[in-house]
C-alpha cells in the first residue's frame, strides 16, 4: 500500500470514527457542539452508524495492506463526492453556518483523495 492510500485510510478511518461515533451515541449534544440545529435524531443515527461502518472498512483495508480493496475506495469516493455536491447545492442558494461550510470542505477534500487512491489502484492493476 502506497503512502497517498494509508495517511487516507487512516485520516478518513479518524474522521469517520470522531463524527460516527457522537452521532450514534448523542446526535443532539454533538451537533449542538458546533450549533448545527438538532435533526432528526434517527437519521443522525443512521450517519452515525454508517461512519463507523465505513471506518471498520477503512481499518480493514489498511490491516489487509492490498490493493485489491478498489471496490471500496469506489464508495468511499462516491459518499465524498455525493455528499459535498449535495451540501454545495444548499450552500449555493442560501447561508449556513462555518459548520456546513467545513463539512463541505472536508467531504470535498476526500473525494479528491479518494479519486487520486482510486487512480492509484486502478494503474497498478
Amino acid at each position: 500500500m502506497k503512502s497517498l492510500q494509508k495517511t487516507t485510510v487512516v485520516l478518513f478511518g479518524i474522521v469517520c470514527l470522531l463524527g460516527g461515533a457522537p452521532l450514534l451515541l448523542a446526535p443532539g449534544s454533538f451537533l449542538g457542539l458546533f450549533g448545527w440545529k438538532p435533526v432528526d435524531p434517527l437519521l443522525s443515527r443512521v450517519l452515525g452508524g454508517s461512519l463507523l461502518g465505513m471506518a471498520w472498512a477503512g481499518w480493514r483495508i489498511y490491516q489487509s495492506q492490498k490493493a485489491s480493496s478498489i471496490q471500496m475506495v469506489e464508495i468511499f469516493f462516491l459518499f465524498n463526492a455525493l455528499g459535498s455536491i449535495g451540501l454545495l447545492r444548499h450552500l449555493l442558494v442560501a447561508r449556513y453556518p462555518l459548520m456546513v461550510w467545513t463539512l463541505f470542505s472536508v467531504l470535498l477534500l476526500f473525494s479528491l483523495l479518494w479519486a487520486l487512491v482510486w487512480r492509484q489502484l486502478r494503474l497498478a492493476a
